[in-house]
């Protein structure tokens, strides 16, 4: 018997040293796709994290910020975004969004004037900027000690109450970096501020309780002003009887956001003049599409159009007809990899050109 238990140890000891290096490969592979994809999730919630504490670290609401704290996935998170910038445009039924175009002009802005020793978003001035937007008078007192700046504002912006303002900042330590003399009253008004450009109109809501963030009544989608361009780019169309080209650049404002200008350019000579008391007049139409390079299509990430127009004198027309007729448009997106859409018109001739593109915003 005992010989028996001992055979039996010695066949469990054999398959045991043949099966777990299996088993422990097996675990390990099994660990390491997990740890893979912690740090996949991480990387992708990064640029919602930077976008709430950077992007509209100063404008975001306090209910806002507690919705999006509790959003479990990026799929909510990218609707929270596109719903958030809605609230505040004053014109949600169009292609224009005034409100998000002016917050990364000012974030661009503040980046430019009041960098030293931090990003100049992160800068005292730089809040005030960013949320307020230019003063109407600034004091400075260079040579006191230590050095100040008074910003004056007239009429508080987007505030009914229409009162004056007048915001200390003073460089302590002689370094460019001016601090914000804080008080009940500025705390007061930044907070207000926060709430002032939000406009429900009925259409939709934001619920301070979490896993509401939801449509309170339909919102309609943005419409172009170019029917025609949008089935062109609907229906993949490719046009070439108007020629353009379109350069990008990019620029890094927050560690959420690229600033993306594409400018397009059109030859002159390929637009038809029309003659209006005395003068020639041209114009070109623009519609274009930013999509997820993500999928057959992907999901519209942008969209934007706009007219160009030109006015020249009949004798300068020569002259005239050798430039270029160029339009720009600035968006902030992610880095990534990206489809551009474009369709332009000449409405004198009503000849069309369409560029489809793919397109890569680098992360630096």
């Amino acid at each position: 018997m005992k010989g028996f238990l001992k055979l039996l140890g010695l066949f469990f000891f054999m398959v045991s040293c043949v099966c777990y290096p299996t088993f422990f490969k097996l675990t390990a592979e099994s660990h390491t796709e997990e740890k893979g994809a912690v740090s996949r999730k991480r990387v992708s919630n990064s640029y919602f994290r930077n976008w709430l504490e950077q992007d509209v670290a100063y404008i975001i609401t306090d209910g806002e910020r507690a919705v999006f704290e509790h959003l479990n996935t990026n799929e909510e998170r990218q609707q929270f975004v596109d719903l958030f910038w809605l609230r505040r445009d004053p014109t949600p039924d169009n292609y224009e969004k005034e409100f998000q175009e002016e917050h990364y002009r000012r974030l661009t802005y503040a980046n430019e004037n009041f960098t030293p020793p931090v990003p100049g978003w992160k800068t005292d001035r730089g809040r005030i900027y960013i949320v307020m937007g230019p003063p109407d008078q600034i004091e400075r007192r260079s040579n006191a000690k230590p050095a100040a700046e008074i910003w004056s504002y007239r009429k508080v912006p987007d505030c009914s109450w229409g009162r004056e303002a007048c915001l200390e900042f003073i460089d302590f330590n002689q370094s460019g970096n001016y601090k914000l003399e804080m008080n009940s009253d500025t705390e007061a008004l930044l907070d207000r501020l926060k709430v002032a450009n939000i406009t429900e109109g009925g259409r939709f809501t934001v619920c301070d309780w979490p896993r509401e963030y939801r449509y309170v009544g339909g919102i309609r989608t943005p419409q172009t002003r170019f029917k025609d361009l949008e089935a062109c780019l609907t229906n993949k169309v490719q046009f070439n009887l108007l020629t353009f080209k379109y350069e990008l650049k990019f620029k890094r404002i927050t560690g959420a956001t690229i600033m993306t200008t594409i400018t397009i350019r059109v030859q002159n000579k390929d637009l038809a003049s029309q003659r209006d008391t005395g003068k020639l007049r041209a114009s070109v139409r623009i519609l274009g599409r930013i999509r997820s390079a993500i999928g057959t299509f992907g999901r519209v990430v942008d969209s934007f159009d706009g007219e160009k127009e030109s006015e020249t004198a009949s004798d300068l027309l020569s002259e005239e007809m050798k430039g270029t007729t160029t339009w720009q448009t600035m968006l902030p997106l992610k880095a990534g990899s990206y489809k551009l859409e474009l369709a332009l018109q000449d409405p004198g001739s009503k000849n069309i050109g369409t560029s489809y593109s793919l397109i890569v915003v680098p992360k630096h």
